[in-house]
């Protein structure tokens, strides 16, 4: 080929790569938050709900910030702040000009309390049209959800009868003035939801009616709400039908998603393809938690499907339920993390290795912790050389929580982690003091493992007798 046409080629297809990537803005003024970086995430699958990073937004001195990121879909992005989690639905070439709602700081209770759910808001943005897909999606929940709020008990008790299908065909009517893909199956299976709440009873009735002939909305919340609670634990009530039997073969013994599906396939809703392998992961997911099938196959099958499977949506779902499924599990590599003293010296969990590691995660505040680091020191000195212990504090003022415990001989090291947010999500610290006890090659032995006052030199030394 001469060498001018194909330097022209080249370029002209340059230019449609180029044009193809959809550069996604969001900008804005929010002086509460100045100096701020906040971490924006995107869910990686809605069946685990496991998260991906998805940029970190650096604010100005001035509250100013401006920032473009890639999207190859429509889908929900949210960050964390204070007692908030800021959401909102971005779409490709997305342009969104942000409104942040005041910055209130979670107080020392709610940081360690277990239990503690932040507040849920949409972004509130600037400039919407009435045909913007967040106008549409905000405005259309806030009428749906003080009609269900309103109407729940008038739906139990009277079904059909209680103007639920009146109410549906005037929100159809309020939302018709714009057609959005992405919106039309929000309201398709919110008002499914209403409907399932008020009448429609039968779940195989509701998958054949909205799901059956319906692509799989991957990133769609209120798609996904009703899809879990329509398969939940579904693998275990199909063990109730004549053929159940013929399910837990196809999981137990065959191990194959190709023999799953051969029984599912009797299920007419599911005969949609995409649907069905979707339903398997979450029915597998589902079943690994109970007690009619084994784990072992449970987890083959699904590697099977995150290695084969025609749909790159599934591959991702399967790989992070095994991943959920087996993340602190014994046997299972420990999540590494970096970590500091109090003088500074740098370290790495992973670099502990070639000894029995007692991990001792605490906040020195906390009075649960307090009545524990007592016992702790006395097995750490009753038993050094069998296993050491690695205490982690997750104080924010590093100097204050050393000084509240100078006064005791403590005779193992005591660090500070780097990134205290993300190892509480890695490890899955819920509440202080929590233990877990690693082999010597990192690995988890016991997880999590029992504290100083529930007897843990006895499973330890029981541990290492076998």
């Amino acid at each position: 080929m001469n060498f001018k046409i194909r330097h022209i080629i080249l370029l002209i297809g340059a230019v449609f790569t180029f044009q193809s990537l959809s550069a996604t803005r969001i900008h804005g003024t929010v002086s509460d938050y100045a100096n701020f970086e906040l971490i924006f995430y995107r869910y990686s699958d809605l069946i685990t709900e496991k998260t991906d990073t998805l940029f970190t937004l650096r604010i100005d001195s001035d509250g100013s910030f401006d920032k473009t990121f890639e999207m190859a879909d429509t889908a929900p992005v949210y960050t964390l702040v204070g007692i908030y989690k800021i959401w909102f639905v971005a779409e490709p070439n997305g342009d969104y000009d942000l409104v942040f709602p005041d910055y209130v700081e979670k107080t020392n209770a709610e940081i360690y309390n277990p239990f503690f759910k932040p507040i849920l808001l949409m972004a509130g943005m600037k400039g919407q049209g009435k045909t913007d897909l967040n106008y549409l999606i905000n405005q259309f929940d806030s009428f749906y959800n003080d009609y269900l709020d309103s109407h729940l008990l008038d739906f139990l008790a009277r079904g059909r009868d209680s103007g639920v299908e009146f109410y549906i065909d005037s929100l159809k009517q309020d939302f018709s003035y714009h057609e959005n893909n992405y919106f039309n199956a929000w309201k398709k299976f919110r008002f499914a939801n209403l409907r399932r709440i008020a009448y429609e009873r039968n779940h195989r009735f509701t998958i054949n009616q909205y799901f059956r002939q319906d692509e799989v909305h991957y990133q769609n919340p209120a798609y996904m709400f009703l899809f879990k609670e329509l398969f939940e634990n579904y693998f275990d009530r199909f063990l109730l039908r004549p053929d159940g039997e013929e399910l837990l073969k196809a999981v137990n013994l065959a191990k194959s998603p190709h023999a799953i599906s051969k029984v599912l396939s009797r299920m007419f809703e599911l005969d949609n393809q995409a649907l069905q392998e979707y339903v398997m992961i979450k029915g597998l997911r589902d079943a690994y938690f109970g007690d009619n099938f084994r784990k072992q196959p449970i987890l083959i099958t699904l590697d099977s499907i995150a290695d084969f499977s025609n749909f790159p949506e599934h591959r991702i779902a399967a790989k992070n339920v095994i991943e959920s499924l087996t993340h602190l599990a014994k046997g299972t590599l420990a999540p590494d993390f970096s970590f500091s003293t109090i003088d500074g010296k740098q370290g790495m969990l992973s670099e502990l290795k070639n000894r029995y590691l007692y991990v001792a995660f605490y906040q020195t505040e906390l009075t649960t912790c307090q009545q524990e680091i007592g016992p702790l020191i006395e097995q750490a000195i009753k038993h050094n050389g069998d296993f050491e212990v690695l205490m982690v504090l997750f104080d924010e003022d590093k100097y204050k929580a050393m000084n509240q415990l100078k006064h005791l001989d403590i005779p193992f090291e005591i660090v500070f982690p780097d990134n205290p947010e993300q190892i509480k999500k890695q490890w899955n610290l819920k509440t202080f003091p929590t233990y877990f006890l690693l082999d010597t090659q990192g690995k988890f032995i016991f997880s999590p493992a029992p504290s100083p006052t529930e007897q843990f030199e006895n499973y330890f030394f029981r541990y290492v007798k076998d």
